[in-house]
């Protein structure tokens, strides 16, 4: 606090004895470089507002004017952006089995004009919307939107006191709950099988698992971008914990790659919406319990 020794802003006219003041605005001889608040308590604790200005020195008005903080922070982050990549990563057991998750369970009834679907008890988990798939190359019973395997949609339950949930095409309609997939109601006994996976943790991306013509295929699965990526060259980082009989501790490792080509999936190679992965221990395609992946465009 240079102001208890002296005088620190000088003005005119020289005439006023001592001719200096310690009033902010005036022309200070140095700059501030903190803001002091002594250890007082109570409600007269001074407050920053983002309408608080500082002095700056603008160099290319080459002029004085003054920034709120608001301002200040807005220009920092600006500068100090992320760059305009899509980094998403996933966390999830690629376990599958009947009536387990990740596994496929016969759709049985849908409402022809709400959606609505009461027959998996697995909906009690999905207290956000759960990325999911229908098995097989279209449902038995056509639904409307129409809908095909290896396509990602939404699970989201409903506000009803009995369990139930509805698909959506697309995670703003999951959120909101509005424009639910819903059969055509010719027939309601039997609508199809979903697919998901239980997802722990998941950024930036959906995973659900690959199906060929009505067969899951083991350890082959679908990511999708939520915010599609500026480049189609990106780099795969993952790692799977192996199990089952295959599993043996010291000499057996589950591997993270990409497959050929041909495999049934969505993708067969890169895009800016997603690919395709799968798992392997020993060469050979593995379900593991747990799979955590990490995408980095280049």
């Amino acid at each position: 606090m240079p102001w208890t020794l002296y005088g620190t802003n000088t003005y005119s006219p020289l005439t006023t004895v001592p001719p200096f003041t310690n009033a902010f605005g005036w022309n200070t001889n140095f700059p501030i470089t903190a803001y002091f608040q002594t250890n007082i308590s109570g409600t007269n604790l001074p407050t920053l507002l983002d309408s608080d200005t500082i002095p700056v020195n603008s160099g290319q008005q080459n002029t004085n004017t003054s920034a709120t903080l608001l301002s200040i922070y807005e220009y920092m982050t600006n500068k100090n952006a992320l760059p305009p990549y899509t980094i998403a990563r996933a966390q999830f057991s690629g376990i599958y089995a009947e009536a387990l998750t990740p596994g496929g369970q016969s759709i049985t009834n849908i409402d022809p004009i709400t959606g609505i679907i009461t027959n998996i008890a697995a909906a009690i988990n999905w207290s956000n919307p759960a990325p999911v798939s229908w098995l097989g190359k279209i449902p038995q019973i056509p639904t409307v939107p129409s809908v095909t395997s290896n396509t990602l949609y939404w699970a989201q339950v409903t506000n009803m006191s009995v369990l139930s949930f509805q698909i959506f095409t697309n995670l703003a309609n999951a959120i909101a709950r509005v424009n639910p997939i819903t059969g055509n109601g010719v027939n309601q006994a039997n609508t199809g099988t979903l697919l998901w996976i239980t997802n722990y943790t998941a950024a930036n991306c959906a995973v659900i698992q690959a199906c060929d013509a009505g067969t899951i295929e083991p350890g082959i699965y679908d990511c999708f971008f939520l915010t599609p990526s500026q480049t189609p060259y990106y780099y795969l980082t993952g790692s799977g914990m192996p199990t089952g009989q295959n599993f043996n501790w010291g000499t057996s490792i589950g591997f993270v790659n990409f497959p050929n080509a041909n495999t049934p999936g969505a993708y067969g190679a890169f895009t800016t919406n997603g690919f395709e992965f799968q798992t392997t221990i020993n060469g050979a395609q593995n379900q593991d319990s747990l799979v955590q992946i990490l995408i980095q465009p280049q």
